[in-house]
């Protein structure tokens, strides 16, 4: 036997002791023993006068839920939580946290209940004449159902051994409620400490920090739907451009080439660009040339007209080319009246008119 490291083991658990060194370990846990009743009452208590009863409270389960993961690890590595929970019972109770019971586990309803005969918390409250719940342990069970169920949970105490029951009792179920929030609270109700303050301060800080990344990512995801609306507008405006070309096909003589359907926005761009460019080129002569319509409507029709009368109050000669045969007998049958505006077979044949026309030969009509 090693006498400067005992073991003795107990429910399968090896307890070991470093003599050398002072330590102790249950199952190569690091482990420390305390006189319950005084020095660990008098280090507890001593936490309690310093940061009040409900902070301490909270305190305790906040460390109770931070502290499971090798309690995890003994509780995953069974079959079920059940069995797990049987497991890590042997570590509680020969280590002096009482015994520590899964009464229940409501896995539809994502609530579960424990219970802990003698544990070291009641106990020392109890004969210490305070009670501030079963906090380290109750955070525990919480971080349990938190795993467990995989979402937030809380606890409240339903027994308290520190106030005469034969055990206490503790209920975990889903809750929206956090540490963070609970903190929150006690700074509104005036109830913090420096240190709850300045815990608050550091998360309000960082919530501004998150706020102000927000927005600056707000404000970039906005910077890119205006640059993308830039960029569809230049587009719109290229295939307008595109949509609409005005060709100087002679010595004053202009080609506008229509293709598809010529709607009110359509004949008023059209237009537009169209007299623009008659007056900066001072052209005598506007080719409309429809070879690319295949079929047209009264409305259409009219769109026509209206582009031709446009050019004619400019002093320029308006012409309409390319209709064919459909399109031809679309007109008549609408009723479209085309009186006074010269119509060509043909681009070629229209354009040979203009020149002609300026070269005073006159220009060719076609009859009606």
């Amino acid at each position: 036997m090693d006498l400067r490291h005992p073991t003795i083991t107990i429910e399968g658990l090896e307890f070991r002791w470093d003599l050398e060194h002072g330590g102790f370990s249950i199952a190569g846990v690091p482990c420390v023993m305390m006189f319950r009743d005084s020095s660990l009452a008098s280090l507890l208590r001593g936490f309690v006068n310093m940061v009040g009863l409900q902070r301490f409270s909270l305190a305790m389960q906040a460390e109770g839920q931070r502290g499971v993961d090798q309690d995890w690890e003994i509780i995953a590595a069974e079959p079920s939580f059940e069995a797990g929970f049987v497991r890590l019972n042997l570590f509680a109770y020969t280590a002096g946290w009482g015994r520590w019971e899964c009464v229940e586990v409501d896995r539809a309803a994502r609530q579960a209940v424990f219970r802990v005969y003698d544990g070291w918390e009641g106990l020392l409250q109890r004969n210490t004449g305070v009670n501030w719940g079963a906090g380290l342990i109750a955070g525990k069970f919480t971080a349990y159902g938190t795993r467990l169920f995989g979402t937030n949970c809380w606890c409240r105490q339903t027994m308290f051994v520190a106030e005469g029951d034969p055990y206490d009792e503790v209920v975990v179920e889903v809750s929206e409620r956090d540490l963070d929030a609970e903190l929150a609270e006690l700074a509104r109700s005036e109830q913090a400490t420096s240190a709850d303050l300045q815990r608050v301060l550091v998360e309000l800080r960082r919530t501004g920090e998150a706020h102000m990344r927000a927005l600056a990512e707000r404000d970039r995801s906005v910077q890119e739907l205006r640059d993308k609306l830039d960029i569809i507008a230049q587009q719109q405006a290229a295939i307008q451009a595109l949509s609409t070309p005005i060709i100087q096909v002679w010595d004053g003589v202009l080609a506008v080439p229509v293709i598809g359907s010529v709607d009110g926005d359509r004949t008023s761009r059209m237009m537009e660009k169209l007299l623009e460019t008659i007056i900066q080129t001072k052209s005598r002569h506007a080719i409309i040339d429809v070879t690319g319509v295949e079929t047209v409507d009264t409305y259409t029709a009219d769109n026509f007209v209206r582009l031709i009368r446009g050019v004619q109050l400019l002093g320029a000669n308006g012409i309409i080319s390319g209709i064919g045969p459909l399109v031809a007998q679309t007109i008549v049958d609408l009723g479209v009246d085309l009186t006074g505006i010269p119509t060509y077979a043909n681009l070629k044949e229209a354009l040979q008119a203009c020149i002609a026309n300026k070269s005073g030969r006159g220009a060719r009509r076609p009859s009606p």
